[in-house]
């Protein structure tokens, strides 16, 4: 998953992305680096639907920067699991058990349950 949300943000529009509500009421997303560029638009569904619609627009237009710190994150946690994993198993010769439990804790929160 990590490496398909990577492809996807390498082939998009980079962003940062921004967001604004037009006199129409239509909500369109727009980057920032490249002119304004329009990169989509949500059409209004109805004045109950005004809110969701400017929630849709704010994820649709942070999706960009939030996915890459996310994935910045979960390789910073990655490379800590592997450090730890390197660093502590001399250490833990005697407790091989807990080293284990350890290592399959993080896996598990990365989602790399083995």
């Amino acid at each position: 998953m990590k490496e398909q949300i990577r492809e996807a943000l390498d082939n998009a529009t980079p962003g940062p992305w921004g967001w604004s509500v037009m006199e129409d009421s239509r909500h369109v997303i727009w980057d920032h680096t490249f002119f304004n560029r329009h990169i989509a638009e949500i059409v209004r569904g109805g004045v109950e639907n005004e809110q969701r619609e400017e929630d849709n627009a704010i994820l649709i237009a942070n999706s960009p920067t939030w996915l890459r710190w996310q994935n910045e994150r979960i390789e910073q946690l990655e490379k800590a699991l592997e450090h730890i994993s390197n660093t502590y198993e001399r250490e833990l010769l005697d407790y091989p058990d807990t080293l284990e439990e350890c290592v399959n804790v993080a896996r598990q929160a990365l989602g790399k349950e083995e």
